[in-house]
């Protein structure tokens, strides 16, 4: 994929054009572009409302950005549709640290000490690091 190109996916099937569309938007957020790949997943959202993976994709966009009070609600959304998706979890966490937060990145740990205990010390370890 080279920066400045488009994709063309000919397909109606909304797997294959939401693959297409995250391998898009992981390219320009690997060449720094995040500022387009929060338009281009907002507008996949319009196309694939239960997406969780886009939801996580535009979390993290808006935290690459720094924009930490927009990424909470796509993580929260993604996790709404899928529970076990750690990176969202993770993410999640991140912003509300990052926004000082404190109380509810601990309120995230504690719910996963049960399912994901090692998920649960990193947090831990992030808010003890601030």
């Amino acid at each position: 994929v080279v920066p400045g190109r488009r994709i063309v996916v000919a397909s109606r099937d909304a797997a294959t054009l939401g693959l297409a569309r995250r391998l898009g938007v992981q390219t320009l957020r690997e060449s720094g572009d995040s500022r387009r790949a929060v338009a281009v997943l907002t507008q996949s959202l319009t196309i694939l409302r239960e997406s969780a993976v886009t939801l996580l994709l535009l979390g993290e966009s808006h935290s690459d950005l720094g924009e930490f009070a927009q990424a909470v609600r796509p993580y929260r959304q993604a996790l709404d549709i899928d529970g076990g998706l750690s990176p969202a979890w993770t993410g999640l966490a991140r912003a509300y640290i990052r926004l000082g937060q404190l109380g509810e990145a601990e309120s995230i740990a504690r719910s996963l000490d049960r399912t994901d205990p090692p998920l649960a010390a990193a947090i831990r370890r992030e808010i003890g690091a601030k």
